[in-house]
């Protein structure tokens, strides 16, 4: 039995996701005529559902009602602990998620959020869904973002749990400043010594699979910088017993210079033909903000028996959703060689 916690109908109903604004006055888009034909095609593939209305906006950086150009954001405080399906739980706020597939042979954990969720988040989290930290075999990180693998050392010093990350990736990590010093202030002892960058562990490769009690999760390579590295995941889960494919990609924010971008949509083509393969009917960003995944939460505290998933969105969806990752960087592509910054209101020069 799928079950939500109140705190996440709380979450859903305080957040009404008002991403933060550009600046207080609304700036002139620049966007040539071909540049604005691209940014139609992506609002045209978002039409009027509200979650992939949430995406476009966001991935385009393309301007909301209030005029401005939409940017990353998200509320931290407020926990989200909560049963997504049979074999597959949420843990996180607005701002980023931690997904735990369970399996009779332990758990498979995606991301571990900042350094200090751990102590906010996770381990009060585990306990209110009554799960077992301890049970946590792998830890399968998108990126080396601060927000997605602060609390791997952790789990790995503390229950000895192997870290996943691209090799790329593990080598972005050596040198860095340890990863939590600034969230640290007002951490228990306890939890203080963990802080820190997890020590390298595995180092799959594209297309390799993580396989505990029986469950399967195909892990994608998606980076979104040149000499950079990332994942996005697959896998199949349960909903009252029905199987699905699930999906995440790991790093949807569109960033860095001209040659970024046309990786970005590199990695997104290697994504499209696993999940097209594989028939994946769910995909969930591990960024809330990203897709309005807090509100699907909130439709489904409120299931009634024999009503579908909210997060069962079917095939076609699943693509149109990554179709608009890919058309947003098109976006992005044409307005960078126009010179433009990535809302097309500024020009570069």
């Amino acid at each position: 039995m799928i079950k939500t916690t109140i705190k996440a109908i709380t979450i859903f109903l305080i957040s009404a996701f008002t991403l933060p604004v550009w600046s207080q006055e609304a700036p002139v888009v620049l966007d040539s005529p071909a540049t604005h034909a691209e940014l139609l095609k992506a609002r045209e593939l978002a039409g009027d559902d509200k979650y992939l209305k949430i995406t476009q906006l966001l991935q385009c950086r393309d301007t909301g009602a209030n005029g401005m150009p939409t940017q990353p954001g998200g509320n931290r405080e407020f926990q989200v602990a909560t049963q997504l399906f049979d074999n597959l739980y949420f843990i996180g706020n607005e701002s980023v998620a931690t997904f735990i597939l369970t399996t009779p042979d332990g758990y498979i954990m995606i991301d571990a959020g900042w350094a200090d969720y751990p102590y906010k988040f996770l381990m009060p989290g585990f306990a209110e869904l009554g799960l077992d930290p301890a049970l946590v075999q792998y830890i399968l990180i998108t990126h080396t973002g601060p927000d997605h693998v602060g609390g791997a050392k952790y789990f790995q010093d503390k229950y000895g749990t192997r870290v996943v990350m691209s090799e790329e990736e593990w080598r972005r990590m050596e040198g860095r400043d340890p990863i939590g010093r600034d969230v640290s202030a007002g951490l228990p002892e306890e939890y203080l010594q963990y802080i820190g960058n997890p020590i390298a562990d595995l180092t799959p490769a594209d297309g390799h699979e993580i396989v505990l009690g029986g469950t399967v999760v195909t892990m994608m390579s998606t980076p979104r910088r040149v000499n950079g590295g990332g994942f996005s995941y697959m896998f199949r889960v349960t909903d009252n017993g029905v199987p699905h494919i699930f999906s995440t990609y790991g790093n949807t924010n569109i960033v860095g210079e001209l040659e970024d971008k046309y990786l970005y949509r590199e990695s997104i083509a290697n994504f499209i033909e696993y999940t097209e393969d594989a028939g994946a009917d769910v995909i969930i960003s591990d960024h809330p903000f990203v897709d309005g995944s807090l509100m699907r939460i909130g439709e489904l505290s409120e299931r009634q028996a024999g009503e579908a998933n909210p997060f069962v969105v079917g095939k076609d969806y699943v693509q149109r959703f990554i179709a608009i990752l890919d058309q947003c960087a098109v976006v992005a592509i044409a307005r960078h060689e126009e010179g433009l910054d990535f809302t097309g209101t500024q020009r570069l020069d």
